[in-house]
């Protein structure tokens, strides 16, 4: 495992701090600067541990989806997905549901009457679940 291309480690993702070089000839090793309000701020490794500033410097990206209009383009049928409903409060605007027959939905014709449940306007494919690893090198 190699640390990044330029041999140095990433600033802290969450405060921007960079880390510090401490020691001395014997033992040295990294060390956060005790920023107040930062999560990592106690984070200390060996200049050694390979495997730990390779996951410092790993940063993940969650690609951002855009809502889709119900309108426009329906989900898939019994697939859980996340829904905007602005007849709702504002703390459950956003929830997850379903598209679908429900009971009793039948359109002016007699068919099965396929929507969400309540007033959804908008709905985005739910993320998928973390890889296996990802927590594993997190909980070193």
């Amino acid at each position: 495992m190699k640390q990044n291309s330029n041999g140095k480690l990433k600033p802290c993702p969450f405060c921007e701090a960079r880390l510090v070089l401490k020691g001395n000839d014997i033992q040295k090793y990294y060390s956060h600067p005790l920023e107040p309000d930062c999560y990592l701020k106690h984070t200390v490794f060996l200049v050694q541990d390979l495997e730990r500033i390779e996951c410092w410097n790993t940063r993940f990206t969650i690609p951002l989806q855009e809502w889709i209009s119900v309108k426009e383009k329906p989900p898939k049928e019994d697939v859980e997905v996340l829904v905007y409903n602005p007849s709702e409060s504002d703390e459950e605007k956003m929830y997850t549901d379903y598209y679908g027959y429900h009971l009793g939905d039948l359109d002016e014709d007699g068919c099965k009457n396929y929507r969400f449940n309540g007033a959804v306007t908008h709905w985005m494919p739910l993320p998928s679940t973390p890889k296996k690893g990802i927590n594993e090198m997190s909980s070193r």
